[in-house]
């Protein structure tokens, strides 16, 4: 859970592992990527989750996802490892002051 967009609500931030179990699942060969699921609310009171790719290539979830402002921006960060590597994802969200 974290807050990347600084509305005062956290998102879910997942992914998908590459080769998660030594490929024998099901998408195994699919894109590896990170997504957030922003939660909105929809007619009736219900709660609809909206699924947005924060990246889509080599950065995948590994079992940890790990938030941090690492540029001292004012923005939360992503940092997350896996089989494909360790990457950190900045988060350059300009369109709002911190």
């Amino acid at each position: 859970m974290g807050n990347l967009d600084r509305d005062g609500r956290e998102e879910i931030i997942t992914g998908k592992r590459y080769f998660a179990h030594s490929g024998r699942d099901k998408g195994a060969n699919g894109p590896i990527v990170l997504v957030r699921y922003v939660h909105r609310l929809s007619g009736g009171g219900s709660v609809k989750f909206d699924r947005q790719i924060i990246h889509e290539g080599k950065a995948g979830s590994g079992l940890q996802i790990c938030l941090a402002d690492l540029d001292k921006n004012g923005w939360p960060d992503l940092v997350v490892s896996g089989k494909r590597g360790f990457h950190m994802l900045f988060n350059q969200d300009n369109q709002k002051k911190p």
